[in-house]
Formats: C-alpha cells, sequence, structure tokens
C-alpha cells in the first residue's frame, strides 16, 4: 500500500479530496497516510457555525442533532429561513412586484419618438378644450427637439384644475331633425353624448344608474313613491337610502332638463334608456328643487313626456312625481 501511496502522490493533490484524506477519482479509494484521522474527526465533531451561533456534530459524514451553544435545540424557524431564503425572495418578488406591474398598465411608449403615433396633445390644447371645445392638434411627424426653450404659453397644472371646476360646456339637445338651415337639427352644437349614455349599477349599486355626461347617479325606477307635494318631495329624497347612498336629494331643474333628448317623445329621453317607470301622460311633470324666483310661491317641474318646463305650486294641492338624484359638484 506504501508503495502505491507514493506513485499516487503526483496526481493526488490535484484531486479533490473528501473530509477524511480519502481519494476521488480513481477506481480503487486509498488514504493519504499523511492525514491523521483522528484529529480530523475531533475538529468535524466540535466544528462551530460561527455565522448562525450552532454547533453541528458531524460522524462519519453525516450531520447529527442541531443545537444551540447552551445545548437546546435550535429554532426550527430560524434554520428553515436560513436554508430556504433565497427561494424566499424569489416568491416574494413573483408574487407581489409582478402583480403591482400588471395593475400599473402598460408602461410602454406608445410608439418611437420618431412615430407619429408616439404624439400627445399638449396641456394647452387640453385647457383650449374645456374653455371653449376647441380640439387640438398633434404633430403629424416625429419628434424634433425644439431649437429654442419654451415660450410662457403653456399652462399650469392648477390652471386646468381651477377652469375644470368652474367650466361647464353645454351638452347636444339630441335633435338631429333640421327644419331649416342654421337650425339646432342642422348645426347640432354641444358636448357629444357618451356611448354608452348610462350605465346601469348593479352589486351594492343595484337599483341606480349613472348618467356618463354628466355624472349624475338616478333613482332606476323613475317613479318608486306615490305623488307628493313639494315639501314631501324634499324630505322623500334627502331621507332615502338607496344602492348603498343616504345623499339622495330632489334635482335642480337644469338636472332634470339633462335628461331630455329634444329629438325624442313620448318619454322626451334618449333612446335605450335603462329606466323603468317613467311617467309620460299629460298631466305628469317631476318636481325639481329650483324655486320660481318670479313666483318664489312656485317651484319649476319638467314634462317627460315633452320636454317643457313650467312652474307649479308648492302647496299640499300640487302633486309631482318624484325623481331622486345625487351626485354632482
Amino acid at each position: 500500500m506504501q508503495i502505491i501511496s507514493q506513485v499516487l502522490k503526483p496526481i493526488a493533490r490535484p484531486l479533490r479530496m473528501d473530509p477524511l484524506g480519502v481519494v476521488k477519482g480513481v477506481k480503487e479509494t486509498f488514504v493519504d497516510p499523511r492525514v491523521d484521522k483522528r484529529r480530523d474527526l475531533r475538529k468535524l465533531k466540535r466544528a462551530v457555525d460561527v455565522k448562525t451561533n450552532l454547533d453541528v456534530v458531524a460522524t462519519e459524514g453525516k450531520c447529527a442533532r442541531v443545537r444551540d451553544c447552551q445545548g437546546r435545540p435550535a429554532s426550527p424557524i430560524r434554520g428553515f429561513m436560513m436554508r430556504y431564503v433565497n427561494w424566499i425572495v424569489v416568491w416574494f418578488v413573483v408574487f407581489f412586484f409582478f402583480p403591482i406591474a400588471a395593475v400599473a398598465g402598460n408602461l410602454d411608449s406608445p410608439a418611437a419618438p420618431t412615430d407619429p403615433a408616439s404624439a400627445m396633445y399638449t396641456m394647452q390644447d387640453v385647457y383650449n378644450r374645456i374653455d371653449d371645445g376647441t380640439e387640438g392638434t398633434k404633430r403629424g411627424g416625429g419628434f424634433t427637439e425644439p431649437g429654442a426653450g419654451p415660450a410662457p404659453t403653456g399652462k399650469a397644472l392648477d390652471e386646468l384644475y381651477n377652469l375644470a371646476s368652474e367650466r361647464s360646456r353645454v351638452a347636444k339637445t339630441g335633435q338631429t331633425t333640421f327644419y331649416r338651415t342654421g337650425d339646432d337639427g342642422d348645426l347640432q352644437k354641444g358636448v357629444t353624448w357618451p356611448t354608452p349614455r348610462f350605465t346601469v349599477n348593479t352589486g351594492s349599486g343595484a337599483g341606480t344608474v349613472t348618467d356618463n355626461l354628466t355624472g349624475l347617479m338616478w333613482a332606476k325606477d323613475a317613479d318608486a313613491t306615490r305623488l307628493k307635494d313639494w315639501k314631501e318631495a324634499l324630505v322623500y329624497c334627502n331621507d332615502l337610502i338607496l344602492g348603498g347612498h343616504d345623499d339622495w336629494r330632489l334635482p335642480n331643474v337644469k338636472e332634470l332638463l339633462s335628461l331630455i333628448d329634444f329629438g325624442k317623445s313620448n318619454p322626451a329621453l334618449p333612446g335605450g334608456h335603462p329606466f323603468d317607470n317613467v311617467q309620460v301622460h299629460l298631466l305628469s311633470f317631476y318636481g325639481s328643487g329650483t324655486t320660481n324666483h318670479d313666483n318664489t310661491a312656485h317651484a319649476w317641474h319638467v314634462s317627460m313626456g315633452s320636454g317643457n318646463v313650467d312652474s307649479i305650486g308648492k302647496g299640499p294641492f300640487s302633486i309631482l312625481h318624484v325623481w331622486p338624484v345625487r351626485g354632482g359638484q
């Protein structure tokens, strides 16, 4: 054996050795006599993991129980965390950061800067659109660096916010038939109605409809209560709890008129509207919370059959249909 060991000396050094000095990589197993196996076993039996403050008792290459310096069993949770910390980090990234990126939406540019599709409206365009309805114009070609600094013609975000809070552009009437050149049906001026015009709310908002043009929320049932006089109508709406909301009120006269489609009658509402029990007979008027300034004993009301507006007394003998609304500035 000693002779064979001497022969293997030149090739033993580059070969990987196991903890007991066993040479790996040859068909037979030989032990380097220079290795003091008793010394190595003592070291292995008393090896201390400095980082975790744990004593690992090893015998014949196998790991025994893991204890802390006081001889008590080490925490299994701590051992688990140390062993699987890399996997924990990976799964945290996968299940936390990726969903957030998905919720954030598409962060990619719509197109390259040299592509006309990357063009956007300016803040001045947005301001003009809110102010007087002027349509903005996007650049037609690729982006080019400006030759000079911007002129003081832009608008600050505060200006946009204030203008949006103050400005209210009038919507189209809905009339599309014209009877003479230059009339409403011919010009059809005003803000175009959104599509769809109305959204029927479900779930906790069941029983309500949102007008996507004005943002107002209406009771889906346009005649859910009996006829009431003006004071009773105010109390009914103020006390109403519907669709998870308790801030209902009697609409003002302009809010009632915002529902009217002047291109239709009986009812004078946009085609395909989702409301139930809309009253359209000759004497069916919907009351508003707006008082007639010329005669303060009267309040304005609107006919949903024709869109006519008139006023009627506030006393107990003047009864009206009630259509609650909520929202608005």
